[in-house]
């Protein structure tokens, strides 16, 4: 490595291959100054580039504007969702607004950076879809009609961009948040091959030293994730980077074939280093205990009693004392974020292959240690 960080799902690069249509479609509906927040929608597979594109526009905006993102998927609650945004900007406002409700903390954020007179703010609310099939849709029509909590008053919000992968989250609202959602969706298709190819290339020649890796070694990659993993970016790049960081540790000169086929073995399509960096090490704890006990039972789903002594046993291994009230809490999270399926306090499974997962996260647990 030269830099590391340059393969990590969460660098944002200054420039982002095969998205400069979607870029330039961006910056024309943020371009200029409207007298109130412009919303737009990006739509698309996971691992497209929704995400960096709306943190990329916000780094060309950044003269005028400061960014406010929340991840929808970590914050699954509108208070909660709120609370994240105001702490971007006042930090310990924690006491202050414990006892508001969502709707009070919205106006009180308002209230906050409306005191900046010298930047406009944009809001980046990621994973919408997931949230509203919650069932709580009124976020939409909220953080849509914000010129409307302060009449006759200038708000210095310049816009709202929604990310979502299913449009299909549409059809749940009702029919004033879809008028006030409006109509300006930006698609984002998955990558080709061959696109594959050339964002691989460009990220390792920002993240490897010249002559520690082929064209070979990238083409292969691409393939790889282009038929296994749905032409997923962030797995491509989690690919490339464990490949580069197994060759490190072994001491070779270059990233090798074999390399690559041992990650691949042991990755999770569908499970990339940014959704485990949701979990912290007691959670990931508790998904390598459910995956353990589904593979010494064989059987499609297992309960909670089961996996509990396993998750004792887990614990200790890697120096944890067991909480059960944890591993009640643990399993909640994984169901929400959508690692495992619960069927109820019998009925616990996951359903990605069992010795990949477990192979990913005890390297994952390990490296941590």
């Amino acid at each position: 490595f030269k830099d590391a960080s340059k393969l990590f799902t969460s660098y944002i690069p200054p420039k982002l291959p095969h998205r400069d249509k979607q870029l330039r479609q961006l910056q024309s509906f943020f371009s200029y100054r409207l007298k109130f927040p412009q919303v737009v929608q990006l739509e698309g597979p996971a691992g497209t580039g929704k995400t960096s594109s709306s943190l990329l526009l916000a780094t060309m905006l950044k003269a005028s504007t400061k960014t406010l993102y929340v991840n929808l998927k970590v914050y699954r609650k509108k208070f909660l969702m709120y609370k994240a945004l105001l702490e971007q900007v006042e930090p310990d406002a924690g006491l202050k607004i414990r006892s508001y409700s969502p709707e009070e903390l919205l106006v009180y954020l308002l209230k906050t950076i409306s005191k900046d007179h010298e930047y406009d703010y944009l809001f980046i609310v990621d994973e919408i879809d997931n949230f509203i099939k919650g069932g709580d849709t009124s976020v939409v029509y909220e953080l849509t009609r914000l010129n409307e909590v302060f009449p006759g008053e200038r708000l210095n919000v310049r816009g709202v961009i929604f990310i979502s992968r299913d449009p299909e989250w549409r059809d749940l609202l009702d029919s004033a948040e879809k008028s006030s959602l409006g109509a300006l969706i930006i698609k984002y298709d998955r990558y080709t091959k061959e696109q594959l190819t050339d964002i691989l290339e460009y990220r390792a020649s920002l993240a490897l030293k010249p002559g520690t890796y082929t064209d070979e070694i990238i083409d292969y990659i691409a393939d790889v994730v282009a038929e296994e993993a749905n032409s997923d970016v962030r797995f491509a790049l989690d690919v490339l980077y464990y490949s580069a960081l197994t060759a490190e540790r072994e001491g070779a000169e270059k990233v090798e074939i074999e390399h690559v086929r041992n990650v691949v073995g042991y990755l999770v399509p569908g499970l990339t280093s940014e959704d485990l960096s949701l979990l912290e090490k007691v959670e990931m704890i508790g998904l390598l205990s459910i995956a353990y006990t589904l593979k010494l039972r064989g059987e499609p789903y297992v309960g909670f009693l089961d996996i509990s002594k396993v998750y004792e046993e887990t614990c200790r291994r890697y120096g944890l004392r067991p909480n059960i009230r944890t591993l009640e809490n643990t399993i909640q999270k994984l169901h929400d974020l959508g690692f495992i399926t619960f069927k109820g306090i019998k009925r616990i499974g996951v359903n990605v292959p069992l010795d990949k997962l477990i192979n990913f996260l005890e390297t994952r647990i390990e490296s941590e240690i």
